[in-house]
C-alpha cells in the first residue's frame, strides 16, 4: 500500500498565507524606509578684505562649488560672507546635516589663529582687539562644535588658508602666531589643512590658489579615497613648492569616501528660472538648491585584482635589478621588502590600503648613509657616491692632482612624520674634495634643503631638494642636485635600492654620475 497523502488544512493554509503577507508588507515598509545618502556642503570664498585683499579665493570657491554640485552635493554657496551672517553657516548645518549624510565645508581665504583658537575672518572683519576679531570671524572650535551635535555619516573640513599677515599693521596681527593651530576633529570628522599647523599657504599665480589648484586635480578622480586624494594633493603642492608648502591631516573618518563616485541624473522636472544677479554678488552669500536626489549611485567599475606574487628573497630581487634595462623615464619601485621576504610594491601598497595598514616609518635619523652598490654581489664597491670628473678648463689639472668629488651622506634634522606616515627633513649633503695624489682633501659647505621618503601608490618616493654648496678652491658656489629613484625599499631596515642621478654645476665647471646605491637611514 502507498503512503496516504498528506493534505493541508484550510486553517494551516490560511496561517502560512498570512504570515507570507506580514513579511512582504515588513520588506516593502523597510525598504521604503531605507535611508539615501545625503551629500550637504558649504563653500566660502573671502575675497575683498579691506587692508589686505586675495585674488583667487572666489575663484576657489566657484569651482570648489560646481564640483560639488556635479557630484550630487546641496551646496550653500557665500562669496565675501559678510560676518553678520555668520550665523547661517550654523544654521545649514543644523537644518540640512544628519546622520545619513556626508558633509563638506570648503574654506578659502585668510585664517589665523590667537591664544590658540582658529579664526577664518570675515573680510569686513576688525583685528583691532580680541572682541571685534570673535565677531567678525569663523571660529572653527565653535563650527566643529555645531557639526558634531549633527552627528553626520562623515564630514570633511577643507581650509585654503593662512595667507601671509591677513591684516597688516592692525593691532592683534601683531601679536598672532604665523598660519592656524591644530584642531582637534570630531568624531568620523578630517581636517585638510592647505599647509602645515604654523605655515603659511600660496595664493597661487594662476585661476585657482597653489593647494585648490591641486585638490581639484585629484578629487575628480571616480577611483580615490578620499585618502589617496589628500596623499597625492600633499604630495604634488610639496613639489610644486620646492619644500615650502606642504598640506596637513587632523582627524580621521571610519570608511571609504569617494567625492567623485557618482553624478547625479539630469532633472526631469521643468527647471526654475534664476533670479537676477545682485549688482553686488561678492558681498551677498547664495545658498544655491541641491540637484534631485538621485535614486541610486551610479555603480563605479571596480578592476579585478591581479593574481597575487609569491614571496621572492632579497637576494633574488637584487638579481632581478641587476638585469633591468632603466631607460632615461622614471621607473616605478619594484619590490617592497620585510623579514628578507620581497613582493611586488605595488601588490603590497594595494594590500596595506585594503587593510588600512600602511605604516607610519620611525623618527630618530640623523643621517642618511650612501654607498655605491654591487647589485650581483650585493655588496658596496666604495662608501660614497663619485660624481664623476667633470667637464671643465681645469679638469687636465683635476686629473694630475687625482682630484675627486663625492657624497659620503646627508646629515639630517627637523625629521617629523608627514600626512602619510612618511618622513620630512631638512638634509645637508657632506661632500668631499679629494686631491689623492698630493695628499690633501677638504670639506665642501652646503647649505641645508628639504626631503621626504613617502610609499605612493606607484612608488617610494625618496627627494632631496637642490642645494647650494661653497667650493673653496676656487671659492665659487655651484648647485648640487642628488636624484634618487627607488626601486626596492626594505621597511625592516629602512634601507632602499636606487639609481642615482647627480649633476653638479659651476662657474666653467659640470659634473654628472650615474649608478645603483644603497641607501640607509640612520
Amino acid at each position: 500500500m502507498g503512503r496516504p497523502e498528506r493534505r493541508m488544512t484550510p486553517s494551516l493554509r490560511t496561517l502560512l498565507g498570512g504570515l507570507f503577507g506580514l513579511w512582504l508588507a515588513l520588506s516593502v515598509l523597510t525598504a521604503q524606509a531605507a535611508p539615501v545618502e545625503k551629500r550637504v556642503g558649504i563653500v566660502i570664498g573671502n575675497t575683498h578684505y579691506k587692508s589686505s585683499p586675495l585674488v583667487n579665493p572666489r575663484n576657489d570657491a566657484i569651482a570648489m562649488a560646481k564640483f560639488m554640485r556635479t557630484h550630487g552635493f546641496e551646496v550653500s554657496e557665500f562669496l565675501d560672507l559678510p560676518s553678520g551672517q555668520i550665523p547661517q553657516l550654523k544654521e545649514v548645518i543644523r537644518s540640512k546635516v544628519d546622520s545619513n549624510t556626508t558633509f563638506v565645508l570648503f574654506y578659502a581665504g585668510h585664517g589665523m589663529q590667537v591664544e590658540g583658537r582658529n579664526y577664518l575672518p570675515s573680510p569686513d572683519a576688525s583685528l583691532q582687539s580680541l572682541r571685534t576679531l570673535t565677531a567678525g570671524s569663523i571660529a572653527l572650535d565653535e563650527l566643529l562644535g555645531t557639526l558634531q551635535a549633527a552627528k553626520p555619516r562623515a564630514s570633511i573640513v577643507i581650509l585654503d588658508a593662512c595667507r601671509d599677515n591677513p591684516f597688516a599693521g592692525e593691532a592683534l596681527s601683531k601679536e598672532a602666531p604665523k598660519g592656524l593651530a591644530r584642531a582637534v576633529a570630531p568624531p568620523g570628522t578630517v581636517i585638510f589643512y592647505a599647509t602645515r599647523p604654523g605655515s603659511t599657504a600660496s595664493d597661487g599665480t594662476g585661476a585657482n590658489g597653489l593647494f585648490t589648484e591641486h585638490l581639484l586635480r585629484e578629487v575628480k578622480n571616480t577611483s580615490l579615497p578620499l585618502e589617496l586624494v589628500f596623499r597625492r594633493v600633499s604630495n604634488s603642492v610639496y613639489k610644486a613648492s620646492r619644500g615650502e608648502q606642504e598640506p596637513w591631516v587632523e582627524g580621521v573618518i571610519r570608511e571609504e569616501i569617494v567625492l567623485a563616485a557618482y553624478t547625479p541624473p539630469p532633472a526631469t522636472s521643468t527647471p526654475t528660472p534664476s533670479a537676477t544677479p545682485s549688482a553686488t554678488p561678492s558681498a551677498t552669500p547664495s545658498a544655491v538648491p541641491a540637484p534631485p536626489t538621485p535614486a541610486a549611485p551610479v555603480p563605479v567599475a571596480v578592476a579585478q585584482s591581479p593574481e597575487r606574487i609569491a614571496p621572492i628573497s632579497k637576494r633574488e630581487a637584487l638579481l632581478a635589478l641587476a638585469k633591468l634595462e632603466l631607460g632615461e623615464d622614471k621607473s616605478p619601485t619594484r619590490y617592497f621588502c620585510r623579514d628578507d621576504q620581497c613582493e611586488p610594491y605595488a601588490q603590497v601598497f594595494r594590500q596595506m590600503r585594503t587593510t588600512r595598514s600602511l605604516p607610519t616609518l620611525p623618527l630618530g635619523h640623523a643621517a642618511i648613509r650612501l654607498c655605491e652598490l654591487d647589485l650581483t654581489q650585493n655588496q658596496c664597491k666604495s662608501d660614497f657616491l663619485s660624481h664623476g670628473t667633470g667637464v671643465s678648463p681645469i679638469a687636465v689639472f683635476a686629473k694630475m692632482l687625482g682630484t675627486s668629488v663625492n657624497t659620503r651622506e646627508f646629515a639630517l634634522s627637523e625629521v617629523q612624520n608627514s600626512n602619510g606616515g612618511g618622513l620630512v627633513f631638512s638634509a645637508e649633503p657632506q661632500i668631499t674634495i679629494m686631491r689623492s695624489r698630493i695628499g690633501v682633501s677638504n670639506d665642501i659647505a652646503c647649505r641645508p634643503g628639504t626631503g621626504r621618503l613617502e610609499l605612493m601608490p606607484d612608488s617610494v618616493e625618496l627627494e632631496l631638494a637642490q642645494n647650494i654648496c661653497m667650493q673653496t678652491t676656487p671659492p665659487v658656489p655651484w648647485q648640487y642636485k642628488l636624484g634618487l629613484e627607488v626601486l626596492l625599499f626594505d621597511a625592516t631596515t629602512l634601507e632602499a635600492i636606487v639609481r642615482w642621478r647627480q649633476r653638479g654645476v659651476s662657474v666653467g665647471l659640470y659634473m654628472s654620475s650615474e649608478g645603483f646605491a644603497k641607501v640607509s637611514f640612520q
